[in-house]
């Protein structure tokens, strides 16, 4: 799956970010009615599942999704706030592995589409405090108990933790900085108490986290590098969606005026512009041309805005429009409430070119990040390789994850770096012997020809990761290598045991190494310039290995 990557230009021979970063070919939309989270297919429309934000017995009502670097989707309840508390639920990707085959039977259990909803008994409780030990659907892989009750904001940062905000008509708008666990309870990494916030949220390019707030018409700025919030006065009117631009600008809808606010990444506003006349809620901006598209819930149309404050078009969609978001096309969704379905509307036409029926009752809310295009094309710019290597062979072990950053064999020459300043290349690997078991081992940081040493297992899934902090400038991948080492020699009683040794290549010294590598050269040497290759190689460095 190439997500923000192609390898098109300029000889379909390396790997480089798109000029335009994108996101999963996935929407998240939160059916308020029916207590559900709904994948949609971005491409086609298809409803890929349907799944619980909550355990029975506990509070639902979810109405906002944020999407994850990975491509998991995180939701708060808004009708939960017993024992003092909020909660959250995290949905895992099953595309790229990130659900969790909790019984063992090689296969993930999961919803296949709408209707499909698979039980979350909680019984006696037993995920009432956090967990998913009773959730059967085996994509649900985090339910988080949080300070902030009501919950609304959700937000992603940088490290892929969540900002996760409660808005209590208390007059409270805690939030908490989450983490997901593999226990399934996540854990509250920081805790703050600010004095507004809590409804749409999001985290700019340089981690500083916004939150609106409806009731008391502030929005909330806080920079967790300085530990300091700020409530931003916007007139005393009900702040609600947000979005933000390619140059880091926050766009602020309200419920009661007639306009959105554009203000600086330093919390200045920058303007004012009108909107015709109704109840606007989420807001979106498109990557291309840095339009603002604007959910008008009471003219039952979606309003679009230049990025100067000029508005180009009302676009009529369904009954009460309220979330918008960008999809990995470039194309614009709006959620309906009041008739039940998801539009996608081109921005070439102005107009929408395909409808998802979501079944009566659903009650789609959602102004966030539905689709991931703010936390992977804003927040951590960046395009991602996922790849899973079978090595055919149970038990493998695994040695390094290597790539070429030079301009020799099998990488073409180039004038260009590899790596330009302002730019990275890394890579993680996780192994399993399944395929379904994938989702609960644990990624490592695989530096770049250095052994990783994951636990044993056939499969080997590799993640490589381009990354920018210069718009337009990527660096470039033309090849990627896996390799197995040997399986550490039996431990000898009494004694201590040594592998040949073989420090490289050129130092094999038994038949084997010789001949594995040079099943090595052949593939390297037989390969197309700048192809990517994936290959094992039985040579190793000396190891020592003591009782």
């Amino acid at each position: 799956m190439l997500l923000g990557v192609n390898h098109d230009v300029p000889n379909h021979d390396q790997l480089q970010l798109n000029e335009t970063l994108s996101t999963f070919p996935f929407i998240w939309i939160a059916l308020s009615g029916r207590d559900t989270i709904a994948k949609v297919d971005s491409v086609t429309g298809s409803v890929l599942g349907e799944y619980w934000s909550a355990p029975d017995g506990m509070g639902g009502n979810p109405s906002r999704t944020t999407v994850d670097l990975n491509g998991n989707v995180w939701a708060g309840n808004r009708d939960e706030d017993s024992g003092g508390k909020g909660s959250a639920v995290h949905i895992g990707l099953n595309e790229t592995n990130q659900c969790v085959d909790r019984n063992g039977n090689g296969v993930i259990d999961t919803s296949t589409g709408l209707g499909d909803v698979r039980p979350w008994s909680n019984p006696g409780g037993v995920d009432n405090n956090g967990g998913v030990s009773s959730a059967e659907d085996e994509c649900l892989i985090n339910y988080v108990r949080v300070n902030g009750r009501n919950t609304r904001t959700v937000a992603v940062d940088a490290n892929n933790d969540a900002w996760i905000g409660g808005h209590n008509l208390s007059d409270e708008f805690d939030h908490d900085l989450v983490r997901p666990t593999s226990a399934g309870n996540g854990t509250i990494l920081k805790s703050i108490s600010p004095d507004c916030g809590g409804y749409g949220g999001l985290i700019d390019g340089s981690g500083v986290l916004w939150s609106a707030d409806m009731t008391s018409g502030r929005l909330l700025r806080y920079d967790p590098s300085t530990d300091t919030a700020t409530c931003i006065d916007l007139g005393m009117h009900y702040s609600y969606g947000l979005g933000i631009d390619g140059a880091g600008n926050i766009w602020n809808s309200h419920w009661d005026y007639d306009s959105v606010h554009k203000i600086s990444p330093a919390g200045t506003i920058l303007g004012t512009f009108p909107l015709p006349s109704g109840c606007h809620r989420g807001v979106a901006v498109t990557l291309v041309d840095q339009n603002v598209w604007v959910a008008n819930s009471c003219a039952d149309q979606v309003d679009r805005l230049t990025n100067d404050g000029t508005l180009v078009a009302a676009i009529p969609v369904g009954g009460t429009p309220t979330g918008v978001a960008v999809d990995a096309a470039g194309k614009v969704w709006v959620t309906n409430l009041g008739s039940d379905n998801a539009m996608r509307i081109d921005p070439a036409t102005n107009a929408v070119d395909l409808t998802v029926d979501l079944g009566a009752g659903a009650a789609p809310y959602n102004y966030s990040d539905m689709t991931g295009t703010v936390s992977r094309a804003i927040t951590a710019p960046q395009g991602t390789w996922p790849v899973i290597f079978d090595s055919g062979k149970a038990g493998s072990h695994w040695g390094t994850v290597s790539w070429n950053t030079e301009n020799a064999p099998p990488c073409p020459p180039t004038p260009e770096e590899r790596e330009p300043p302002g730019t990275s290349i890394s890579a993680r690997a996780r192994s399993a012997e399944t395929i379904a078991g994938l989702g609960a081992a644990t990624y490592v940081d695989a530096p770049n020809g250095v052994d990783i040493n994951p636990p044993d297992g056939r499969y080997l899934q590799v993640e490589v990761k381009l990354s920018t902090s210069v718009q337009g400038i990527s660096p470039t991948v033309c090849d990627v290598a896996v390799s197995t080492a040997p399986t550490p020699a039996a431990e000898p009683v009494g004694g201590v045991a040594e592998l040949p040794q073989t420090t490289g290549p050129e130092a094999a010294t038994s038949e084997a190494a010789s001949t594995n590598y040079a099943l090595w050269q052949g593939i390297a040497a037989g390969s197309a310039a700048g192809a990517i290759v994936l290959v094992s190689a039985a040579w190793y460095t000396r190891r020592r290995w003591l009782r």
